[in-house]
């Protein structure tokens, strides 16, 4: 697993949850392709330059390897994604940040759509902030009604 800058986001029913991970780094793979075995110690010390960070789902009892991608932004491979199940459990928040100025691209997935909910493909997403102006913050909904702490307008 190569997990870094990830939380894990459970789902309401606990049947699994949502986590942001890289793709192992070339230069493990490449030293796995050689059949050259781990040098002790050393691995998780990788020096790559991870990118491409992608959102999964993990159903609770299954292998890894059986993980489903939800979400990626090839657009932006330096940036860091992340997914947060709203309390009631129908949506699904991602987050996608670029830098170290807090702005975000804010997006969501309706969890009750028929395309979303067995959660067994790439998720049919819907972008709720689309430009990188300020940082948003889900607090809570109320059915299809979103609040957010946001910088946008903000006074100095």
């Amino acid at each position: 697993m190569w997990i870094k800058f990830s939380g894990a986001s459970w789902k309401v029913d606990n049947s699994g949850f949502f986590y942001s991970k890289y793709d192992i780094p070339k230069s493990y793979m490449e030293s796995h392709k050689e059949g050259k075995a781990d040098v002790k110690g050393k691995q998780g010390q990788e020096t790559d330059k991870l990118s491409n960070m992608k959102i999964y789902f993990h159903k609770i009892g299954d292998k890894q390897e059986k993980d489903v991608l939800l979400f990626d932004f090839p657009k932006e491979p330096d940036a860091m994604l992340s997914a947060h199940s709203t309390h009631d459990g129908n949506y699904l928040m991602i987050v996608v940040n670029k830098g170290n100025d807090g702005k975000v691209l804010l997006y969501y997935a309706d969890l009750t759509d028929p395309a979303n909910k067995n959660l067994d493909q790439k998720l049919v997403v819907k972008p709720i902030v689309s430009e990188w102006i300020a940082t948003y913050d889900y607090i809570i909904n109320f059915g299809k009604e979103f609040y957010f702490q946001t910088d946008y307008n903000a006074q100095l």
